[in-house]
């Protein structure tokens, strides 16, 4: 991994999810905010989905065949599959886990973290930062 860093520059809400960027950089609470939503989204999907299709045989047989598909996605979405992600900004790797985490989930943010520590995560993200700061204060003429 290189130390170069592609800012875009800020992204809209829905810029999120699709191929604008892979990485989006928050403060701590409209992070939250965020995730939280998007959890609370889910859910209700979730719920008002699987309310219609045990009330429609039609809809019923489309589950059943789309079952195979909805337990991959389930198993992409699941929380404990990531455990957990890096905070940046400080001078070391810490790893934050979602407050209500199960044991499979803490597993799997440490071994995310000793994954990251492996590959010098800590010291890459210093590095692209630093470069990233020269590029955001430096003149247009100096870039």
């Amino acid at each position: 991994m290189g130390t170069s860093i592609n800012y875009i520059g800020p992204v809209e809400g829905f810029d999120m999810f699709g191929d604008a960027c892979d990485v989006v950089v928050t403060d701590g609470f409209t992070g939250n905010v965020i995730l939280k939503t998007l959890e609370g989204l889910v859910y209700m999907l979730r719920e008002l989905v699987g309310n219609k299709v045990m009330r429609n045989p039609v809809y019923m047989a489309g589950g059943i065949a789309m079952f195979p598909l909805v337990r991959e996605l389930k198993g992409k979405l699941k929380p404990e599959r990531y455990g957990g992600a890096p905070l940046l900004g400080l001078n070391g790797l810490v790893m934050k886990a979602h407050g209500s985490s199960n044991r499979q989930g803490i597993v799997s943010a440490i071994r995310l973290g000793l994954e990251a520590l492996g590959h010098g995560a800590g010291r890459q993200m210093q590095m692209a930062l630093a470069e990233a700061n020269k590029v955001i204060s430096a003149t247009p003429e100096e870039v």
